[in-house]
């Protein structure tokens, strides 16, 4: 800062800082979980992400080829809860309106564009909880092998909940989540979670007249998840932030932004990792 703004600041700031703490130590606490969920609530989301510099390396003991990949994600979907017990939902439905990926794929200097549409694109899917956990259905439709694997990367769950203290806290709050609560990463639910997750609660703002808590999660995390009975290995460091409606306990706003290494195996048995940088941004809204 230049030295004649520090002259004209500084006076300002001292007079902020002596002021007495009157009605310091009683800043208003919220209730990060916010009220549960309703039935009847319809959610609107729309997502779209992004990842940038990204590397493909292939190895099959015999090659190994290394590929760039950039991608493109956009979302649009309808959560609508049929059923709320004890705090979480029960049963709900998810409409799929749009779900496109733009894959950008370049090796040795030459590259190729691929566009796809999601699985469930244009789809309504059936969520019910049960004691072993979600029975997934798409309505009127009987589900392949294919698809039944891939509904495990559709949740109607809010994952930033059990990462969320019990307790009504103030802004400036920061504590350290479990990071075995952590069930769902990169939208997939994943098992033994392990690494270190910092959340610090920095403000309350407003997104579109409605106030909402400012939770930021600085996360250096990793995950499992099984697909076509092969082990994918997950990881991401970065931060998520959360725009948490004091309302009604929906993330208004999600931002991310990180880097992602994923390990797995192609279907002929080749090592693969894919790293990259990871940035996206959610927005939903509750009728």
């Amino acid at each position: 800062m230049p030295w004649k703004m520090m002259r004209l600041v500084l006076p300002a700031l001292l007079a902020v800082l002596l002021v007495p703490s009157l009605g310091r130590g009683q800043e208003k606490k919220v209730d990060l979980r916010g009220p549960e969920p309703k039935k009847g609530q319809i959610i609107n989301r729309t997502e779209k992400g992004s990842l940038k510099n990204g590397k493909v390396a292939i190895d099959d003991g015999a090659m190994q080829i290394s590929l760039d990949l950039t991608s493109k994600h956009t979302a649009e979907n309808k959560v609508e809860i049929k059923e709320v017990k004890d705090g979480k939902i029960q049963k709900a439905t998810l409409t799929v309106r749009k779900d496109e990926t733009i894959l950008e794929i370049g090796l040795e200097g030459k590259s190729k564009e691929d566009k796809k549409k999601g699985e469930f694109a244009g789809e309504t899917l059936l969520f019910e909880r049960t004691k072993d956990g979600w029975k997934k259905l798409i309505a009127d439709k009987d589900l392949t092998d294919e698809q039944k694997e891939k509904l495990a990367d559709v949740n109607v769950d809010d994952w930033i909940t059990e990462l969320l203290p019990k307790e009504e806290v103030a802004v400036g709050h920061k504590w350290e989540p479990k990071v075995e609560s952590l069930k769902i990463l990169f939208g997939s639910e994943v098992s033994k979670p392990s690494g270190k997750i910092k959340a610090h609660f920095k403000a309350i703002e407003k997104v579109d007249g409605e106030e909402c808590a400012v939770i930021e999660f600085d996360m250096d995390v990793k995950g499992e998840k099984q697909e076509k009975k092969e082990t994918i290995k997950q990881a991401f460091k970065g931060k998520t932030t959360e725009y948490r409606s004091l309302k009604t306990g929906v993330n208004r706003k999600s931002v991310v932004d990180g880097e992602i290494d994923l390990e797995g195996k192609t279907p002929d048995g080749a090592n693969v990792k894919i790293t990259g940088k990871l940035t996206g941004l959610g927005t939903a809204e509750v009728k």
